[in-house]
């Protein structure tokens, strides 16, 4: 199997004046957009109510 990075590196090779930028889900949190872990917990949340289930403050627990 080929290491993704090794994939992205040969693409970028292979179309010149493309660009990536590999950052984590919490740099949009500057711009007030939800992170990779919010978006989680709000999908929780959201199960819990079509189940009838209570959840507490912390959805994940």
């Amino acid at each position: 199997m080929t290491d993704p990075l090794v994939f992205l590196s040969i693409s970028l090779e292979a179309n010149k004046g493309a660009y990536a930028v590999l950052v984590g889900s919490g740099v949009s949190r500057g711009a007030r957009i939800p992170t990779g872990w919010e978006i989680t917990c709000d999908l929780i949340r959201k199960v819990a109510v079509t189940q009838n289930q209570e959840f507490r403050e912390d959805p994940v627990g």
